[in-house]
């Protein structure tokens, strides 16, 4: 707990640095498990949304607002991924995703934070997707089926926020 604490105090730009250094890293080694029915294992686990959410709940949304803009972009150029249409998308859902937990810590529903942060995420990048056409999928088929092969990386988000709030009071953003 001691180190939590310290962490909030230190350098706002070090500690940035740190969280999406890791944010970035996570997903790389997660997806060198293969993809499963075609689908890479992060449309399953979601790891790209464990970092922002640890650090809003731990940090604060400004740490986890530029975390959840700049690591979906450093992770494609790392990889060398040329899909920038779904990175937009991954980008898009984070931000909103990290921008609706922020208001949701607040209130009473904040152990389904993860849960309806995530959801309207999806729901956000269905109504871009059929706005925009970017993607070769239809809205409701693009939310339908990333909502159904995230239920495990899901779960996982609200393990997270579940261990996180009762463990660790003391070192929320106020």
């Amino acid at each position: 707990m001691h180190t939590l604490l310290h962490l909030q105090k230190s350098n706002r730009f070090t500690l940035s640095l740190m969280v999406i250094s890791i944010a970035v890293l996570l997903p790389i080694l997660l997806h060198l498990i293969p993809p499963v029915n075609g689908i890479p294992i992060g449309a399953y686990l979601l790891p790209m949304f464990y970092i922002p959410l640890i650090a809003l709940l731990i940090f604060g949304r400004k740490i986890a607002l530029i975390t959840a803009a700049l690591a979906p972009t450093l992770n494609f150029l790392l990889v060398g991924n040329n899909n920038w249409g779904w990175m937009g998308m991954l980008t898009l859902e984070l931000l909103v995703f990290t921008f609706v937990g922020s208001i949701l810590i607040k209130t009473k529903f904040k152990m389904l934070l993860a849960m309806i942060a995530l959801i309207l995420a999806k729901l956000v990048s269905a109504i871009f997707i059929g706005s925009m056409e970017l993607l070769p999928v239809t809205p409701f088929g693009y939310f339908q089926a990333s909502l159904i092969n995230a239920i495990p990386g899901l779960l996982i988000l609200i393990l997270i926020t579940y261990y996180i709030l009762k463990n660790n009071q003391k070192f929320l953003p106020s």
